[in-house]
Order: structure tokens, then C-alpha cells, then sequence
């Protein structure tokens, strides 16, 4: 089972700031210019009339400047939504923080790469609960082997059902990695992560069922989930597929299937399976 730690471009010394930021609190701003009977209209005009959704983010309404940012990003109009973005940023609003860091991060819509600024961007959209921000700042101090604040972020973000921080615990559950080894906690993760669409978790949740790993070996639902990885294209699982067929786990032997699979996994890239194709020709 392969892990698959998301490493990033941030220097370290960026990154180890990204984490010491995570401590301090965030300072509220007064975001309240639009009156509670406003709001709702104000945002409900982005499908017709736009002039009030214009008012609403003019008079620093963020949910209407992230509403506006939107509208621009649709339009490819990058320049215009970062700075939409960016003005909801000012007002605490969480996506806002976290779409105009990777703004900086990747050097959209006119802003320089900046991963500094980028850092302070992300790390403020994950303590105000942003998901996938959450899962960023998790994966990098997993990357750091800070497992401790790795869990910490990855378990926030688990919790409103993020797919990589599901996944990501799955892999320290099933490696021991800053927790006890636990297979079958393992198994729950990846499951709930690929029930999300995470294609990695298809695989490492099909070796599970494979194996008997965490759970009762199934090899039908092993070879569901393999093969949905496989026919994703995931070399990997294009692999283990192969195998499947030429030990005839499940599924009738078939040896021209398994060097089907080997051939496409080789074509992507897997040496063990340009291995195995070499110890079948001998």
C-alpha cells in the first residue's frame, strides 16, 4: 500500500511558519455593513439583476464579495476575483482566505507566487474551519512528521467529511504513524474516503478487503474496488488487477486479462509490474 504524503513547494522554514501560525487566535473584524433583511437578497440576485449583489460586496458584505469573486472566476476574469476574494479575506470569511492564498501560492489573477503570504492566507482559512484548508495545514505537518498537530488538523477536517484528511488518517492508522496501529480503523477511513470518490482510498481499500486486512476478506468487493481504480487509470491498481486475474482471486484465472492489466500499468509508469511481465516471459 503506497503512501502518498503530499509534499509541497513551501521551503521548510515556510512551512514550520505555517504551523507556529496555527496557535495564534483569529482577531474578528466587523463584517456587518448589509442589514440581516439585505443579505438574502443581495445574494440571490447573483443568477438575475447583479446591482445589488454589487452594493452588498461594495459595502463589505463577504459573503457577497465571495459571491462576486466567483462570478469573475467563471468568467476566467482572475485579476477581478482575487481582488473580490481578497476583500472577503479582510472580513474572516473562510473561503475567501483560503481561494486567495492559493491565489499567492500559485501566482493567479495578477499576485506574485508568494508562498509566505500564502501561508498566512491558508493557515487563517483553517482556523476558521475551512476543510480543505485544514486538510493543507494537516498534510504539512505530516510531511514534517509533526503527527501530533498532523491529527489534529486532519481529524478537524475529517469531521465535515473531507476525502484526502479521511484518507490521510487512513494511512497513519494503517502504518502507525503518530497512533497506535489499527487496521480496522484504517479500513474505516479509506472506506468513507472512497465512498467519497477518493480514488487512492479505492485501492488501499480493496487491498484491505484483499487481504482480509481490518476487515473479512471479500475478494468481490476487492476486485469492485480495484477495478474501479484500474479503470481510473491508477497504475498501481492496474497492477494488483493483474495479479487478480493471473492467481485467479475471485475471478476465473485469465492470463491474457492479467498481462492486459500488467501492459497498461507498465505503460504508466509501474516497475513492479514491468517486473512482473518479465518474470512471466521466463
Amino acid at each position: 500500500m503506497s503512501n502518498n504524503s503530499q509534499k509541497s513547494g513551501f521551503s521548510v522554514v515556510t512551512v514550520i511558519l505555517l504551523i507556529m501560525m496555527t496557535a495564534l487566535p483569529v482577531l474578528a473584524e466587523n463584517s456587518g455593513f448589509v442589514t440581516e433583511e439585505a443579505k438574502p437578497a443581495a445574494i440571490d440576485s447573483a443568477s438575475g439583476d447583479k446591482a445589488p449583489l454589487f452594493e452588498a460586496a461594495r459595502s463589505g458584505y463577504a459573503p457577497a464579495q465571495v459571491e462576486l469573486a466567483k462570478l469573475y472566476e467563471d468568467k476566467n476574469d482572475l485579476e477581478s476575483a482575487a481582488y473580490w476574494y481578497e476583500q472577503a479575506a479582510k472580513n474572516n470569511d473562510a473561503e475567501a482566505n483560503n481561494k486567495i492564498g492559493r491565489y499567492y501560492l500559485h501566482g493567479l489573477g495578477g499576485k506574485p507566487k508568494d508562498p509566505d503570504t500564502a501561508v498566512k492566507y491558508i493557515s487563517t482559512a483553517a482556523r476558521l474551519g475551512h476543510a480543505d484548508a485544514m486538510t493543507l495545514l494537516g498534510n504539512y505537518c505530516y510531511y514534517l512528521k509533526d503527527y501530533d498537530n498532523a491529527l489534529a488538523w486532519l481529524r478537524g477536517a475529517a469531521a465535515k467529511e473531507e476525502p484526502n484528511a479521511l484518507y490521510k488518517l487512513g494511512v497513519m492508522y494503517e502504518y502507525g504513524e503518530g497512533v497506535a496501529q489499527d487496521h480496522e480503523k484504517a479500513f474505516n477511513y479509506f472506506k468513507t474516503a472512497a465512498e467519497k470518490d477518493h480514488v487512492d482510498a479505492w485501492i488501499n481499500l480493496g487491498i484491505d478487503y484483499l487481504l482480509g486486512r481490518g476487515t473479512s476478506k471479500n475478494y468481490d468487493q476487492a476486485n469492485y474496488w480495484i477495478s474501479k481504480a484500474a479503470n481510473a487509470e491508477k497504475p498501481t491498481a492496474q497492477k494488483i488487477l493483474g495479479d487478480i486475474y493471473y492467481s485467479g482471486l475471485g475471478v476465473t484465472a485469465n492470463h491474457d486479462t492479467a498481462v492486459y492489466w500488467y501492459e497498461k500499468a507498465v505503460q504508466g509508469g509501474s516497475a513492479d509490474a514491468r517486473e512482473r511481465m518479465g518474470q512471466n516471459r521466463s
